[in-house]
Parts: C-alpha cells; sequence; structure tokens
C-alpha cells in the first residue's frame, strides 16, 4: 500500500511539472522533485532546468573532479590499496567514475593530495580556475563522511564541468565508457548509470551516478552525456543532463523525458557561417570588413526568431578601432568576435580581414588593385621591362 501510495504521488507531481520546452527556464520543484539540467555540450548553452542554481550534492562533482585532476597529474604506475588489494591510478579512476565504489575515490584523493586541507585547498582552486562560482568544498570524502554535509555545489556548476573537461580527450574516454576491464585482476566493471547502459554500445554516450544519504532517505544523483536528433531538421545534438535529489525515480525514466523534450522543442541552426561580414569599419576612404573565421550554430526553440542579441569584439594588440592603420591584409588575423545569443550565453569565433587595404592614397590603391586583378598581365610587363633594361645595359656596354 504505501508504495503504491508513493508511486501515485510522484506521478501526480511529475504531472503538476511537465517538461516544457522553454528555454533557459528555471522551473519550480518541490522536496519530492528531481531537480535538473540540460546543457548544449558544444555551445554550453542551458535549454532546459528546474533548481539548477539551488544546493546540490557535491558527491557527483568530487568524485569527477579528482577523477580529472588525477588524469593530468599522477603518473599511472602509482598504486593505493582498496579492501586489501592495490590498484594502480587507471584502475582506480575507472572504479570512481563508473562505479559507486567510494573506497576508491578515497583511495584516488588521497594520491592528488595527501592531507584533508591540501585536498581541499586544490578542489576549490580547480573549481575555480573552472568558473564553478557556486562550489565550495569543506570537506573531504571519508570512510565516516560520504555525503558531504558542508560543502556545496549546483546542478549548473556540475553541467560546466563536464562541458570542461570533456575537452580531457582521457575523460571522455572513460566518461563514456559502457564497461571496463580492470588491469589487476581482470575484472569487468559496468557502468552504474542505467541510461549509458540503455544507450547499446556506444562510444558518444557516457554519464556517472552517486548515491547519498540525506534526510534519512537514499538520494541519487547522475550525469549523462548523449546525442539526439532534432525532429525539425534531423541535425544531432550532443546533450548534457545532471540531475539530483532523485528519491524513489528511475534517473533513466527522467533522462528520456528530458531527451524527448528537447528533441521535440529545439533544432540546431547556424547563425554565421564562415566568412559572413561582421562589421564594415571606416578607414579613411577604405573600409575594413571583418568577417568570421568559423561557423557559429546555437541550439534554439522554434519560438525564438532573433537568436542573435548583439555581437562585440576583443581586438589583438595593434588592431584596436583606435589605433588600426593600413597596410591591412586580407586573411590576417585581427581579433575575437564575442556573439550573445538569444538565451544570454556567449560564442565565440576568431575573426580576420575580409579585404586588403594598403595605404591612404586611392591612386595607388587602385593601381595595386589593378595589378593583384590582373596577375598575368603584370608580370608579362615587369618581364617586358626587366629585358628592356637589360637591353639598355647592353647597349651601353658596346658603346664603351
Amino acid at each position: 500500500m504505501g508504495k503504491k501510495f508513493l508511486v501515485l504521488v510522484l506521478a501526480l507531481i511529475l504531472c503538476m511539472y511537465p517538461l516544457t520546452g522553454v528555454s533557459a527556464h528555471e522551473l519550480s520543484g518541490s522536496q519530492y522533485s528531481p531537480s535538473y539540467i540540460v546543457m548544449s555540450s558544444e555551445t554550453g548553452q542551458v535549454l532546459l532546468s528546474r533548481d539548477s542554481t539551488s544546493p546540490a550534492n557535491i558527491s557527483l562533482l568530487y568524485k569527477m573532479m579528482v577523477s580529472l585532476i588525477a588524469l593530468e597529474t599522477l603518473s599511472t604506475t602509482l598504486k593505493a590499496p582498496v579492501e586489501g588489494i592495490f590498484y594502480p591510478v587507471p584502475d582506480l579512476i575507472k572504479l570512481t567514475m563508473l562505479t559507486e565504489t567510494n573506497d576508491a575515490t578515497i583511495a584516488l584523493a588521497g594520491m592528488i593530495a595527501p592531507t584533508r586541507d591540501d585536498q581541499i585547498v586544490l578542489l576549490n582552486t580547480r573549481a575555480k580556475e573552472m568558473g564553478l562560482n557556486n562550489t565550495i568544498f569543506a570537506d573531504t570524502m571519508t570512510a565516516d563522511n560520504q555525503d558531504f554535509q558542508h560543502s556545496n555545489t549546483t546542478l549548473t556548476d556540475i553541467a560546466t564541468f563536464i562541458y570542461k573537461a570533456l575537452n580531457n580527450k582521457e575523460f571522455r574516454i572513460l566518461y563514456c565508457s559502457q564497461a571496463t576491464v580492470l588491469s589487476t585482476d581482470g575484472t569487468l566493471i559496468s557502468n552504474s548509470n542505467k541510461m549509458v547502459m540503455a544507450a547499446g554500445n556506444s562510444k558518444n554516450v557516457g554519464g556517472t551516478t552517486c548515491s547519498y544519504h540525506h534526510n534519512n532517505g537514499k538520494y541519487t544523483s547522475m550525469s549523462y552525456l548523449g546525442r539526439i536528433t532534432s525532429i525539425s531538421n534531423n541535425l544531432p545534438i550532443e546533450l548534457i543532463i545532471v540531475a539530483d535529489h532523485m528519491y524513489g525515480i528511475d534517473h533513466n525514466t527522467l533522462g528520456q523525458n528530458l531527451i524527448t523534450n528537447i528533441s521535440q522543442h529545439y533544432y540546431k541552426k547556424t547563425v554565421i557561417t564562415k566568412g559572413d561580414i561582421l562589421l564594415s569599419y571606416k578607414l579613411g576612404s577604405e573600409t575594413l570588413d571583418i568577417s568570421a573565421t568559423n561557423d557559429i550554430y546555437c541550439i534554439i526553440s522554434a519560438d525564438v526568431d532573433t537568436p542573435i542579441l548583439q555581437t562585440s569584439f576583443i581586438m589583438n594588440e595593434g588592431y584596436d578601432f583606435e589605433e588600426i592603420a593600413p597596410p591591412i591584409y586580407k586573411g590576417e588575423d585581427i581579433g575575437i568576435a564575442n556573439i550573445q545569443l538569444f538565451d544570454g550565453s556567449v560564442v565565440t569565433t576568431p575573426v580576420e580581414a575580409a579585404n586588403t587595404i594598403y595605404i591612404e592614397s586611392s591612386r595607388i590603391n587602385d593601381l595595386i588593385n589593378l595589378m593583384s586583378e590582373n596577375r598575368q598581365v603584370t608580370f608579362i610587363i615587369f618581364a617586358l621591362l626587366a629585358i628592356e633594361a637589360l637591353l639598355i645595359l647592353f647597349k651601353l656596354r658596346i658603346r664603351k
């Protein structure tokens, strides 16, 4: 009777808080509702969220950050004991990332920094470097403390960490492992994330899970990386999903509902194409065209008409608008464009000169442009002039 009542309550709650396709919108949650965030792994845009800036359990972030630091700093030959067996660093990272073996996480953390205080300083320093502005590590994982009651983070920060950590190829390979073998004893371990296992053998799907205790209940937090196809234009979208406060809720079901929502209401749109003129700047009597060097796209919902709000520029040294001067050559790298999208997120692209400006004299410019456009004729003229000069020199020598 109790289980049926709980299922009924959860069903009513999910009806009260439907997964609507509103971009970057904070949906109200409750103490029984999971919090979540859906972010594009390609642009960093937040597509869906519920209570994503509210406090979240930090255990999941702790495991992933310890693993990333270990990948970057530890020798693969180092070993540490877990339940009497000495595992090398790669095996400890696999156990930490793919399973809920907290003993492996504790052992790995002790290798990246020997003391509790050292670990806290290291983790907080790295969090700051990665722009995790609402993350504070105040304690570490130990045999007696595996729930981090004094530390704090948010789902936004966890998603941001994953977004940036995926640039590390080794981290991405481990994160996207459905199963792997430990080198120590040949044991096959599987990813504890049900969404990853349900996706089958794919190198583009990954995730982690972590369980913790709160208010005498066992909760689950999870992260997921996967690709979907938009119904609108059949283009692939790679998503990061992070969820927390899941009590009696299957994270696979929640994740699939979010994926369905995105595939039905969002699509990938190219907003700037390589070579597009982003700005035309007057330099005396000439005009310098500044163009994008990359394609820029965003994930957009069908109700958005204007995806770009504004564009600003950070120019390279010597190319500030107040000091830039000819000569400037086509293809010259001159700065970066910051493109603010409709949802407040910012994407960047290097920019270059789309045309050549030589010097201020328009007559000389016209002559140089004419020569540039007619290179074969210019070559013949210079060749004839050179031959004429040689003939003159030859005649002078004969007269002497």
